[in-house]
C-alpha cells in the first residue's frame, strides 16, 4: 500500500494554466503519485484539491510600495495574514493523516514546515527561486535580511531540500538535507524526436520560447540581432504570450514570425522544423523547461555561461556565449552560418544527455529515495 503525502502550494499565482509554476506543480504531482499516494491541497483554501481545480486563479494584486517603510509594512502584514489559520490548516492536514508534507517553498510562509513538526512527519521542500532577492523587484523592505536568515533556518530545519538548479550553491548553502535538481522532459516527447535527423542549412530557423519577462532577456536578443552579420541568413520565431511587443525593436526587412501561445503538442510539431534554440539570458542559477523542451527537438542550444548550465551540459552539448555580452551573441549567431559550428552534432548531444539525466522519471526516483528514506 502507497504510504500518503500531501503535497502543499500556498501562492494563487502558481496555479494559472499554462504558467511555468503551474507546469511544475501538475509534473510533480503526476511523478510523485508513481510512488506515493499524493493529494494537492492549497493554504489559501479548506478544500484538498484534485486535478481538475489547476486552472486559471483570480488576477492576484501586485502591491507597490514607493518607499522601504511601505515594504517593512508589507513583510509583517505578509506573515500575519499567512499564518492567522495555521489552527484550520493544522486541522485540515491532521484529518489527512499524511506520512510526509513536500511543499512548494513560498516568501514568508512556514505553515507546511510547522505543521511537520507538531505531527512529527518528514517534511520536504522545493525551492524555485531566491526568494528575498526575488521580492526585490516589487517592493524594498528593512527586514530583508532577517527574512533570507528565516528562509535559511526553515531549510535547514526541513528533512530535505530539492533546489531547482543551481539556487543552494548561489546562496552558498551547504546543508546536509540540500540536493540540487535539474528541470526535466517528458520520456514521451524525447520518443517524438528520436529519429529526427538535422541537416545542415544556409538558412536557419531559431525559436525562442517564453513569456516576456524582464530576465528572459528579450531586448538584450534584439541587441544582438541588429549587431549580426548574417541576420538576413535567419528566420527569427518566437513562441509565448505578449512576445509582439518586442516587433518594433527589430530590425526592418527582418524574417521573423510571433506565433503566440501553443500547446505542447503544437510545440513539438513546430519544433520538428527548427533549427536553434535560443536563451537570451537567465539566472545565475537557472534551470530552464526550454532548455529541455529544445534538447528533446535536437535543437542546437545558444544559452549565456552562467555556473549552473556550465556545471551541468559541457560545450560539447551548448553552444555557450558570454552573459550580458551583446557583441558574444552576435558574434555566435554569426557563426553558425559560417560553417564554424557543427550545429546538428550539438544537438544530437544534448538530446543523449537529456535523455540520459533528465527526464521526469529520474528526476522524481532519486525525490521519491530521498523521501522514503525518512519513511517507516
Amino acid at each position: 500500500m502507497k504510504k500518503k503525502g500531501l503535497y502543499i502550494v500556498s501562492e494563487k499565482g502558481c496555479l494559472t494554466k499554462g504558467s511555468g509554476a503551474c507546469n511544475h506543480i501538475e509534473i510533480g504531482v503526476k511523478e510523485l503519485n508513481k510512488y506515493f499516494d499524493v493529494n494537492l491541497i492549497l493554504l489559501f483554501r479548506d478544500t484538498v484539491l484534485s486535478s481538475e481545480i489547476i486552472g486559471p486563479q483570480p488576477a492576484v494584486k501586485q502591491f507597490s510600495a514607493s518607499n522601504i517603510l511601505k515594504g517593512s509594512l508589507k513583510d509583517i502584514f505578509l506573515l500575519f495574514k499567512n499564518h492567522k489559520d495555521i489552527i484550520k490548516y493544522y486541522r485540515l492536514i491532521k484529518s489527512e493523516s499524511p506520512a510526509f508534507i513536500y511543499e512548494r517553498g513560498g516568501y514568508l510562509n512556514f505553515n507546511g514546515l510547522i505543521i511537520s513538526k507538531l505531527l512529527k512527519i518528514p517534511h520536504f521542500y522545493e525551492v524555485n527561486g531566491v526568494m528575498h532577492n526575488d521580492i526585490k523587484v516589487y517592493y524594498k523592505s528593512f527586514f530583508n535580511s532577517i527574512i533570507k536568515n528565516l528562509l535559511y533556518y526553515s531549510y535547514k530545519k526541513s528533512n530535505g531540500v530539492f533546489y531547482i538548479g543551481g539556487i543552494n550553491k548561489y546562496l552558498g548553502i551547504k546543508y546536509l538535507n540540500s540536493y540540487s535538481i535539474q528541470n526535466g522532459i517528458d520520456e514521451t516527447i524525447l520518443l517524438k524526436f528520436s529519429e529526427l535527423k538535422k541537416e545542415k542549412k544556409t538558412f536557419l530557423k531559431i525559436v525562442f520560447i517564453g513569456h516576456v519577462m524582464q530576465h528572459h532577456g528579450l531586448d538584450f536578443y534584439c541587441e544582438a540581432i541588429k549587431k549580426m552579420d548574417y541576420k538576413n541568413n535567419f528566420e527569427f520565431i518566437f513562441i509565448g504570450k505578449g512576445t509582439e511587443v518586442i516587433k518594433t525593436k527589430l530590425p526592418k526587412g527582418l524574417s521573423v514570425k510571433f506565433l503566440g501561445e501553443k500547446s505542447e503538442e503544437e510545440l513539438c510539431e513546430i519544433l520538428m522544423d527548427m533549427d536553434i534554440g535560443i536563451i537570451p539570458s537567465t539566472f545565475e542559477y537557472g534551470s530552464n523547461m526550454k532548455l529541455f523542451l529544445y534538447g528533446a527537438a535536437k535543437l542546437c542550444v545558444i544559452a549565456p555561461d552562467v555556473s549552473n548550465l556550465i556545471d551541468n551540459f559541457n560545450s560539447n552539448s551548448l553552444l555557450y556565449f558570454e552573459k550580458n555580452n551583446v557583441s558574444s551573441l552576435s558574434r555566435t549567431l554569426d557563426e553558425l552560418v559560417i560553417n564554424k559550428v557543427n550545429f546538428s552534432l550539438l544537438g544530437q548531444n544534448l538530446h543523449f544527455i537529456i535523455k540520459k539525466n533528465y527526464t521526469w522519471s529520474k528526476i522524481f526516483k532519486f525525490k521519491e529515495q530521498v523521501i522514503s528514506s525518512f519513511l517507516n
